[in-house]
C-alpha cells in the first residue's frame, strides 16, 4: 500500500513538493513532501492528482458552498422564537 493510494495527490510545479489531500474533503492529510518526478513520472496511486492552484480553487468553494449553508441555517436559527 503507498503513500498515495485512495488520496488526491496536490503537486506545487515550482517547487515539486506535494501532499495527500482526503479525496471528499479535500483537507490536507499530512505534510508535504519533495517528489522531483511529480511531474515527469506521475504517480498511479492516487485517485487524482492535482496542481496547487486548482486544487486551492476547488477547496475555497467546498469550504465557501458550506460556510453559505452554515449561515442559512444559523440565520433560520435566529427567525426563530
Amino acid at each position: 500500500m503507498g503513500y498515495y493510494k485512495g488520496k488526491i495527490k496536490v503537486v506545487c510545479p515550482v517547487s515539486l513538493m506535494c501532499f495527500p489531500a482526503h479525496p471528499k474533503t479535500l483537507e490536507p492529510m499530512a505534510c508535504g513532501c519533495y517528489d522531483a518526478y511529480a511531474i515527469d513520472d506521475p504517480d498511479k496511486e492516487p485517485v487524482d492528482t492535482l496542481m496547487i492552484s486548482e486544487w486551492n480553487r476547488k477547496l475555497f468553494e467546498k469550504r465557501d458552498k458550506l460556510s453559505r449553508l452554515r449561515n442559512k441555517e444559523y440565520d433560520a436559527y435566529l427567525m426563530q422564537d
